[in-house]
């Protein structure tokens, strides 16, 4: 059977299923370049950090992830940051024990 009777045969069903396979196709090689692309950007940044950092330039070390948006960056990064969740107890603990106090005194 060629493509010709396949879509005699199919019906109006086979044109949104065409449709759909040359998009899916289309999103996935679009999806494989950009993960190849983004693999090898990550590597280059990568190296370069670690070069940095074996030089104990520390500042620009973590100047150059601040610039980098890659996953890579944000993942060495994050311990430098506090998150809010952390610091709200360590604050507000202390402080909800000396509202409860006050008001047990008067």
């Amino acid at each position: 059977m060629d493509i010709k009777n396949l879509f005699t045969a199919g019906g109006v069903v086979m044109w949104p299923l065409l449709l759909s396979s040359v998009l899916a196709v289309g999103l996935i090689v679009e999806r494989i370049k950009f993960w190849v692309t983004i693999s090898t950007r990550q590597q280059l940044v990568l190296r370069n950090v670690l070069n940095l950092y074996r030089q104990n330039n520390v500042v620009s070390t973590i100047d150059t992830l601040r610039k980098n948006p890659d996953i890579s960056a944000r993942v060495l990064l994050k311990p430098q940051e506090l998150p809010v969740g952390v610091m709200t107890p360590v604050v507000g603990a202390p402080f909800f024990v000396y509202l409860a106090k006050s008001k047990v005194k008067k």
